[in-house]
């Protein structure tokens, strides 16, 4: 048996350090992953990232064919609510994985064998609680839990599949979600979160982090940058110095957009240091006067046109979910039918 494969579908344009992710997998060969996407882009894919030519349309049917119900997938952001399902729906794939699990492509990962082998090998049935990276043993029993029944709202599966909003139904964003009913299954979770989750709430780089005791996410106040370093991740607080940075499993760079300073790329060896806005190539340890002057530069020209992007989305994306509304409230008529 494999370790893990991770299912990916995209469509559409990749982020333009999508090459970054992709050299993140590389250097993890005990884990693959596979892409489904229509992109049809060059890039230099690893050995260990699968990529299978498929349309929207396509995908859509092979959702639908598992399901006796008319499921609502208008658009690929749409996806979200469908990742729980991606083991069942796939499962003839991924027979040959102990483990299987969904992310996105705006993370970089780091040494995923330091974080996760011990935590594979003590059999937890879910890892995580975020929907850019979950992890699920690979089980007839465990692939079928998001299909079972909240004590609160009846089967989410159905209302998230049946309806054109987005539920989230992938993460803990509301109070009910896949992962809810992973915990009323009494299935063993774990949810100690190894990732340098990046705040969309703040435009510096501030790490937003699942609290176990709380079950909420908290955000740090510290703002940092972070380091891809041939296969290691590190995150550092902007008043530190460059080798005090701890280390992640991965970032992620939710809504971010960056320009990538291509002429500082000088060598393969090149350390890849992520600012708000801007992707450097850095050979050595940069001194706290460069990091300053990278970071004046970074605020001056990209965090106007971030802010006026973040209002544009809350303005006509009409699937944008406002953080006080619960998608699940306004079904909760009614649901003993599908119970």
């Amino acid at each position: 048996m494999k370790k893990c494969v991770f299912i990916i579908p995209y469509f559409g344009q990749f982020k333009n350090y999508f090459s970054i992710f992709l050299e993140s997998c590389a250097y993890n060969t005990d884990f693959d992953w596979i892409i489904f996407t229509d992109n049809e882009d060059s890039f230099d894919w690893p050995s260990n990232v699968k990529k299978i030519r498929m349309t929207f349309e396509e995908i859509k049917s092979k959702i639908q064919d598992k399901f006796d119900f008319k499921i609502r997938l208008d658009a690929p952001y749409k996806l979200c609510d469908y990742k729980p399902a991606y083991g069942y729906v796939f499962e003839e794939m991924i027979k040959e994985y102990d483990y299987w699990g969904y992310c996105d492509c705006d993370l970089v990962f780091g040494s995923m064998d330091d974080f996760l082998s011990g935590v594979l090998e003590a059999g937890y049935d879910k890892l995580f609680a975020g929907g850019h990276c979950t992890i699920y043993k690979n089980t007839c029993e465990n692939n079928r839990r998001f299909m079972t029944a909240s004590s609160q709202y009846g089967k989410l599966y159905r209302q998230a599949f049946t309806s054109e909003r987005i539920f989230a139904f992938d993460e803990m964003y509301y109070g009910v979600n896949v992962h809810t009913l992973f915990l009323e299954n009494a299935a063993r979770v774990w949810t100690t979160d190894f990732a340098f989750n990046i705040s969309t709430e703040s435009y510096m780089f501030r790490r937003k982090y699942f609290n176990e005791e709380s079950n909420t996410w908290i955000e740090e106040p510290t703002n940092s940058y972070i380091v891809f370093d041939r296969g290691h991740l590190y995150a550092s607080s902007m008043n530190k110095k460059w080798k005090s940075g701890e280390e992640y499993l991965y970032a992620h760079f939710q809504g971010r957009t960056f320009s990538i300073d291509d002429n500082t790329k000088k060598n393969p060896d090149a350390k890849i240091v992520f600012m708000p806005g801007k992707i450097f190539y850095y050979n050595g340890y940069p001194s706290f006067l460069t990091l300053l002057v990278w970071n004046v530069k970074c605020v001056s020209f990209s965090r106007l046109k971030e802010y006026c992007r973040k209002v544009k989305r809350h303005l006509f994306n009409p699937q944008f979910i406002p953080v006080d509304h619960n998608p699940y409230e306004e079904k909760a008529v009614g649901i003993s039918a599908i119970k």
